[in-house]
């Protein structure tokens, strides 16, 4: 590829924009530690607002996903002074983004990995799942 999301993160700087690496790049980055080697070979960021117009913004060399709760910046992982979206910013955000197969499909393994279920934040999770009411969405896509 010829960008990555280190270079993604600056323009979205540049147009203020609430964002982070998505769970492709995360997995990128962290995905060996986890088991986890079947990783699309895409950049993707996560926003949250208006990620139509973030495409338009990125083209169409960057996979954009939607973040469930604003305010992604402040509870992003700083990896290289690049913010990736928390694993649990990720997992709730699978309601919204179910219609990226690959995203639902990764999410699912993340969750059937035990370190990394036992190390999610359950009760952050939960209480964002109850507040959209999303938990029932939630259970059909990792039930599947």
């Amino acid at each position: 590829m010829s960008i990555a999301c280190d270079e993604v993160h600056w323009r979205l700087v540049e147009l203020n924009i609430d964002h982070a690496c998505g769970l492709a790049s995360l997995l990128k980055v962290i995905g060996e530690r986890l088991g986890i080697f079947d990783v699309p070979d895409v950049i993707d960021v996560m926003v949250y607002g208006d990620h139509e117009s973030v495409r338009q913004a990125l083209g169409s060399s960057v996979i954009v996903e939607r973040s469930l709760v604003p305010g992604l910046f402040s509870r992003a992982v700083l990896i290289r002074s690049i913010p990736y979206a928390s694993i649990e910013d990720l997992v709730v955000s699978v309601v919204i983004n179910g219609d990226i197969p690959w995203y639902a499909a990764l999410i699912k393994e993340l969750i059937r990995n035990a370190n990394v279920r036992n190390s999610l934040r359950w009760e952050w999770i939960n209480e964002v799942l109850n507040r959209f009411n999303a938990v029932e969405i939630f259970n059909r896509i990792i039930s599947q």
